[in-house]
């Protein structure tokens, strides 16, 4: 079975990766996607593994043509205490006998900025900014949770459980952490009575995973990861829960992540410091050319990256997709010959 600290040291592109990197590796766990999935012959190979580069976007309703190379299908969480219709219905597609029967549910943890913005009209920050407001996520984030943390237990407990009914605790499902955690940390300094320590934030999101696990024994985390780390992002990802993560999670271009400007890091780095597969969470498809080049895509697979994935894609993607497949190397993260 693929493991991450045996991948890190015997790959030929990652020979210079530090001791203290190996370290964190072998405190990760050996348990990976991509065994779930291949074993799982009567859904067929259509949902995502490690041993390709995976296609998803959001779901758009039953009514919506999905191409037929899509590995994943993505819904948010959070706007309410519980699943909408639209979301059962998604769940429901994803079974046998479904419209995109086989493919794996993916669902964004953004359960602390909505219940905020809900209870405490805590906007997100640059939407806070926009409508020059004083408070937000940036400022009274860490605060709010502080006060509500069973609040958000419960919460994260309640979905997860009406998740296991609609989908069931059996196959797969992915369940990317909140999105821009690492605002409601120490170093945010603008954060009202200060932000968590490292350590804290890694515990209160250990917390929330945890409940989840219990009521959805088959979840797979993929822990979302600012980019905007810089040097710190050692110390971030030893504080975090690795143990329970089988993947990081990336929002952005891949331009301006690829380049590694002054204010990010870049998606190679980050899977040389946890060695883990990373999903590429797209938003708006506006850069074709570096989504969709096969030359770009392949050196996102030689950095660990195994997916992309859109809002609202191009009617074209399922062609683009079918073009580039045979040009594409195989991934290092696969754990098959």
């Amino acid at each position: 079975m693929y493991t991450s600290n045996i991948y890190l040291l015997k790959s030929k592109s990652l020979s210079m990766v530090s001791f203290l990197t190996i370290l964190f590796c072998t405190h990760y766990s050996t348990h990976t996607f991509a065994d779930n999935t291949l074993a799982k012959p009567t859904l067929g190979d259509h949902g995502l593994s490690n041993c390709r580069f995976n296609y998803g976007q959001d779901w758009l309703g039953t009514e919506h043509t999905y191409p037929d190379n899509l590995n994943y299908i993505r819904t948010w969480l959070g706007t309410s205490n519980d699943l909408d219709n639209t979301q059962r219905s998604m769940f429901k597609s994803l079974k046998k006998g479904g419209i995109l029967e086989g493919r794996t549910p993916m669902v964004i943890d953004y359960l602390i900025a909505f219940t905020a913005r809900a209870n405490a009209d805590l906007q997100d920050c640059d939407v806070a900014d926009s409508e020059g407001r004083s408070t937000s996520l940036c400022t009274h984030g860490t605060q709010f949770i502080r006060e509500n943390k069973q609040l958000l237990l419960d919460k994260h407990r309640r979905l997860a459980k009406q998740i296991a009914n609609a989908w069931g605790t059996s196959e797969p499902i992915l369940w990317m952490t909140e999105p821009d955690y690492f605002q409601y940390a120490v170093d945010e300094d603008s954060q009202i009575g200060g932000g968590f320590s490292y350590s804290e934030a890694g515990q209160h999101l250990r917390d929330f995973l945890n409940v989840v696990k219990e009521e959805l024994p088959n979840v797979v985390f993929a822990l979302d990861t600012a980019p905007w780390l810089r040097e710190r992002a050692a110390r971030w990802f030893k504080a975090m829960p690795l143990d329970m993560v089988s993947y990081l999670s990336l929002f952005g271009k891949p331009t301006a992540l690829i380049q590694n400007g002054s204010w990010s890091n870049s998606w190679q780095e980050f899977h040389q410091l946890t060695g883990l597969p990373i999903l590429s969470e797209g938003w708006e498809y506006n850069d074709p050319d570096n989504w969709h080049n096969s030359d770009n895509i392949n050196r996102l697979i030689g950095w660990g990256v195994i997916s992309e994935s859109f809002r609202v894609p191009p009617v074209e993607w399922g062609d683009i997709i079918a073009n580039n497949a045979p040009k594409l190397v195989k991934s290092p993260t696969c754990s098959q010959n």
